[in-house]
């Protein structure tokens, strides 16, 4: 006997989706770079808290299965969510029974108690497709391409990835050999070269993450990806005291330098430095005594570009999913003429779905007012629906709350 629906609700870990047009380069124009950070993140694979650390290596409850969950072709990382080194990231060489083993030595990081989670590094092939999914201009050489520039801060050089149009595959520059899984370990940023004068649209998503980061900075240039954060301002976003605080001092020369490369273009910040003289602290706007500047909104996909003197640190930046009272920075929408929507598809969080039910799906961009989008089910258990075109859009389609409803039966 059937009675009336009942509705079972369900809040889901939020998904972001953010599109991004990758600037063009005219003939003759000096070539663009877009930057893009990896704020949306790759699943969590798995988490939870430490009960042991031995030099590099760390172990819990459960950690004999994690090969089980992990895929050969991906690299991990482990990122500790709270405690003494809230924030840190190691990644993962090797599983030894149950240990995990890292790249560097975790007791001052990982202590027992700390939350944690694991993920994969997001690799070329997951932001951009193994086929060159959004069309990036592909040639026999970097030369003739659109360039993927990842910036190696120990080395300070960057290094260069393509689409080579003879062998279909992503390849490093003057390397004859599949790049595809090279991954972007987080929490490093990239930029993007155009090859073509006509600008191209992406789309990155991911779970979006609340978590702070130890941004690991070395002597020289470092370019970085940063947590969501709605209510982002350099003031809130880098930590400007404490033990991961940014290098300060009396001038520019002294401190830290800062830049914040919005992907659109348009909200570039900076650059910025923490001073620090007896009755005259605080963030200052490079050549200038402005300390207005460092308070306005940062577009919350920004990329820091950090450029620092000294020994290798770590700088905290801190994640805020709240969003303020007049809601995030948002780019305005610029589409080019005659362009055309995103399609967008998402699995469907009930795989296989029964005949009877219905699944709502909201979206929001300040992950605080949810709205319903329509959508068309698909018999491949994906749900698919368009982002409207936009210069950038940050977190548009975030997925959560999805309700299920069906019958009741007894």
């Amino acid at each position: 006997m059937l009675g009336p629906a009942t509705v079972f609700a369900a809040e889901t870990t939020p998904l972001g989706i953010y599109a991004v047009k990758i600037a063009g380069t005219a003939p003759g124009e000096t070539r663009a770079r877009t930057y893009l950070g990896i704020q949306l993140l790759q699943p969590a694979n798995f988490g939870g808290l430490v009960v042991q650390t031995d030099g590099k290596r760390f172990t819990f409850n459960g950690a004999s299965e994690l090969p089980l969950h992990s895929d050969a072709d991906k690299e991990y990382y482990v990122h500790a969510i709270n405690g003494p080194g809230a924030g840190f990231i190691a990644r993962i060489e090797a599983y030894e029974g149950a240990w995990v083993r890292c790249d560097q030595d975790l007791g001052a990081w990982l202590p027992p108690g700390t939350q944690f989670s694991i993920r994969p590094n997001p690799r070329l092939t997951d932001l951009f497709g193994a086929d060159n999914r959004f069309g990036f201009v592909s040639g026999e050489n970097a030369a003739q391409s659109d360039k993927v520039v990842l910036w190696d801060s120990r080395e300070q050089e960057e290094r260069i990835y393509y689409f080579n149009s003879t062998r279909s595959r992503w390849e490093e520059k003057g390397i004859e050999a599949d790049a595809g899984n090279t991954p972007i370990r987080y929490p490093n940023g990239l930029y993007i070269v155009r090859h073509s004068a006509t600008p191209l649209r992406i789309a990155l998503k991911g779970e979006i993450s609340a978590d702070p980061v130890l941004l690991p900075v070395r002597d020289g240039a470092n370019v970085f990806s940063l947590p969501v954060n709605l209510s982002a301002s350099l003031a809130n976003l880098v930590s400007s005291s404490g033990p991961f605080a940014v290098k300060s001092g009396k001038n520019a020369a002294q401190s830290d330098i800062l830049s914040f490369e919005d992907p659109a273009g348009v909200a570039g910040s900076g650059p910025f430095y923490y001073r620090s003289r007896s009755n005259d602290t605080g963030w200052r706007a490079v050549g200038t005594n402005d300390s207005d500047a460092p308070l306005q909104p940062l577009d919350m996909l920004s990329t820091l570009v950090l450029r620092h003197e000294g020994e290798d640190a770590f700088v905290r930046v801190n994640a805020d999913l709240t969003a303020p009272p007049g809601g995030p920075f948002v780019p305005p929408a610029d589409p080019d003429p005659g362009e055309l929507p995103l399609e967008v598809e998402v699995p469907n969080p009930v795989n296989p779905s029964p005949a009877e039910l219905t699944i709502v799906l909201e979206t929001s961009k300040d992950l605080a007012t949810w709205s319903p989008v329509s959508f068309t089910p698909r018999a491949d258990h994906r749900v698919f629906f368009q982002l409207p075109p936009a210069k950038a859009v940050p977190s548009t389609g975030s997925v959560s709350n999805c309700s299920e409803q069906r019958p009741a039966s007894s």
